[in-house]
């Protein structure tokens, strides 16, 4: 990779970074180019935020950043898309350092380390950590439903756990924890030693 996607992903340890390859669970050659070249050939309307909130949020649910961080779009933009009574979401984000306390209303503190998870947890996220297979979960983790450890027994459309703080709820669910997965996983122990340099 160029190093281009920085616009999209921030700082990202997962990128593909100061020679490193990517540890990103995201394929780039799937879902991603497949959406960029129905862009490029003018396949998607041109629409607010507030009108494409609107329509589709009677239809189904919204995975925000499937590749890219949504700390990228403006807050007032994703409050905007958000604002109807949407089937649910799911989001995440790596910037949770950096970016406005109102995303943790609808991401995920995106975490490599359990320092990482502590540290989110302080700052008031709800937290998804990607573990290594020796990994433990905290008592304020549950493995991802959706995960192959979890047994897959659900998917991530129908558990929408993974929708930041649930504010409008008293009790908050637990934080969600995964073992590295997808195209990056076999990078994914690598890219922590950045963490560590």
């Amino acid at each position: 990779m160029s190093g281009a996607d920085e616009s999209i992903c921030g700082n990202c340890i997962h990128r593909a970074i100061n020679g490193k390859k990517r540890s990103c669970y995201v394929n780039v050659g799937q879902a991603p180019l497949q959406i960029w070249r129905a862009w490029k050939n003018n396949k998607y309307p041109q629409v607010s935020p507030a009108d494409f909130g609107e329509y589709y949020s009677r239809y189904r649910s919204i995975r925000l950043g499937a590749y890219g961080d949504p700390a990228a779009v403006p807050l007032r933009v994703l409050h905007d898309l958000m604002s109807p009574a949407w089937l649910g979401h799911t989001g995440y984000t790596h910037q949770w350092r950096d970016c406005d306390a109102g995303y943790a209303g609808y991401l995920m503190a995106s975490v490599d380390t359990e320092a990482e998870y502590w540290e989110a947890k302080a700052d008031g996220w709800r937290t998804f950590r990607t573990l290594t297979p020796d990994d433990s979960l905290t008592d304020g983790e549950i493995s991802c439903p959706a995960s192959d450890e979890a047994g897959k027994r659900t998917t991530c459309d129908r558990c929408k756990l993974c929708a930041g703080n649930f504010n409008n709820r008293k009790h908050k669910p637990k934080d969600i924890g995964i073992i590295a997965h997808g195209v990056g996983a076999k990078n994914y122990a690598r890219k922590l030693e950045v963490l560590h340099d």
